[in-house]
Parts: C-alpha cells; structure tokens; sequence
C-alpha cells in the first residue's frame, strides 16, 4: 500500500442514526445514493488516511483504506438494492471526537464536510496535523 492522499468521509447520520459506530465496527466506510455510488468509494487509494467525520461531532477515527475495491452490502443503511456499497479499512484509531471549530482554530483548516460523503482533503500539512491529534 502507497500513501497518496488523504480523505474525509462523512457518516451520513441524516440517513441512519448511529450508523458510524456500525462502520468503525465493520471498519470500512459506507455510502448509498445512486449509481455513482460505488465510484466514489473507488477514488482513494490503498493505503490512503481517511477520516471518519459525525455531523454534530467531529472527527471521531481515522484509518488507511485497504487494496479491496468498493462491494455491495446492505450491513449499515439497508439499501443494497439502492446503491449501498462499502469500503474496508485497516489501522482504525478512534479518538476525538475533534468539532470542525476545534479543527478550524487549532489547525487552521476547514473541512470540507458538505456535499459528498467522501470527499479529497487538499490540504496535506492541515491533515496530518489532524492525524496527529489521534
């Protein structure tokens, strides 16, 4: 596995409460939407840091995705039949939660939370500032 980036992955708990705590469970991420779905969770890389984020929380783990690709499941939102796939991770570290204000004043960043539920974190010094704090 290569480093090549790093990754915020939003929980979606508008669509299943608690959902997060299934996923770190799991370890893996998981996303359902559309037919884009499992290409989106295609993007990152093996061995890319992603960052698990909880609307009202912050970021509560970080973790490297894994060599498998994107499968279908229905283990979290129950949706496999509308575009429910998954994403395996490895080296899953909970702590935080870190709030996105904390985030913001302590390393200056702010994170990219709405929209997509994976989304590239540009700034490679701010996130890994952020992974320091686990």
């Amino acid at each position: 596995m290569s480093f090549q980036g790093d990754w915020l992955f939003n929980t979606d708990e508008s669509e299943k409460h608690k959902a997060y705590q299934k996923m770190l469970q799991l370890k893996c991420i998981a996303a359902w939407y559309g037919p884009n779905t499992r290409g989106l969770l295609a993007k990152p890389s093996a061995g890319d840091r992603v960052f698990f984020y909880v609307d009202g929380k912050g970021i509560i783990a970080k973790a490297h995705f894994t060599e498998e690709g994107p499968f279908k499941s229905n283990d979290i939102f129950g949706e496999a039949e509308r575009y429910e796939f998954h994403r395996r991770v490895v080296n899953l570290v909970e702590g935080g939660p870190l709030p996105f204000a904390f985030i913001r004043n302590k390393v200056g960043y702010s994170l990219p939370v709405k929209g997509l539920a994976l989304k590239k974190i540009h700034a490679s010094d701010a996130a890994a500032q952020i992974a320091e704090l686990f």
